[in-house]
């Protein structure tokens, strides 16, 4: 099985189409055959910056099935985008890969239509190794109510926290009995009064990296007919294996 593509990549023509040295691609159009997400688009492949480690990057699922690549972040955004939810239980889990965590409280906010409030629960547990979880924290009923947010919710649980820092993955289980339609619109972390940032974009690292592990590719438009004497590429996770393809004119 193929690796999922991650690389930073300078296409670079030593001969360039005056016959000085030079990288013809250096700020050209890119275009990919996918990216994981819309922070590792091929366009970072031609801006002459070369990174030597892999962007990092969150990946969700709600009960236990991946989300859309547009939504992965909306937990963690602080914005209105929320997660909507039937039958009055969800659990959603948190990937980290490249961003740390280091969290004493968490605070789950969103709104439950219909669930009987002193019934509803939040269970927190986390893994450092993606297999092996251990609770780390947990209410019951409505919990405790925040007024420092700028977006105010039906529900703000607060759920204090006892673990490690930096789990490779945080699972929050919610019971809501009576529930038939609630969402979850953020989880704030925060250690002590300080509220943490977990978006990847506030990282940045010049990447791209592809949605999966098969057949990928990246195109990139010179704007003219060049003579090319090599292709550099400074690689992450390398492909396994792949081709340089040119052309005349994007078609053939």
């Amino acid at each position: 099985m193929r690796r999922r593509i991650l690389f930073v990549v300078s296409i670079c023509a030593l001969l360039s189409c005056n016959g000085e040295e030079g990288n013809v691609a250096l700020y050209r159009a890119a275009s990919h055959s996918s990216s994981f997400d819309m922070n590792q688009a091929a366009q970072l492949v031609t801006d002459g910056i070369i990174s030597a480690e892999a962007a990092p990057w969150v990946n969700l699922k709600m009960d236990g099935q991946d989300v859309p690549m547009e939504k992965r972040n909306y937990l963690i955004d602080y914005n209105v985008s929320n997660l909507e939810f039937k039958g009055g239980r969800a659990c959603f889990e948190l990937e980290f890969h490249g961003m740390p965590l280091d969290a004493d409280k968490v605070m789950i906010a969103g709104n439950n239509y219909g669930a009987k409030r002193t019934a509803t629960s939040a269970l927190v547990e986390v893994s450092y190794d993606g297999q092996e979880w251990k609770e780390a924290g947990k209410v019951k009923g409505s919990g405790l109510q925040s007024n420092s947010l700028l977006y105010k919710y039906t529900d703000e649980w607060v759920v204090p926290l006892q673990m490690q820092p930096n789990p490779a993955a945080l699972r929050l289980t919610l019971e809501l009995p009576g529930a038939n339609l609630a969402n979850v619109c953020e989880l704030f972390f925060f250690k002590g009064n300080e509220l943490l940032e977990l978006m990847p974009n506030t990282r940045f690292v010049s990447s791209w990296k592809s949605a999966s592990g098969r057949d990928e590719w990246i195109e990139v438009d010179l704007g003219e007919v060049c003579p090319l004497e090599k292709a550099v590429f400074h690689w992450i996770n390398p492909a396994v294996s792949g081709a340089v393809l040119v052309s005349s004119d994007g078609k053939a």
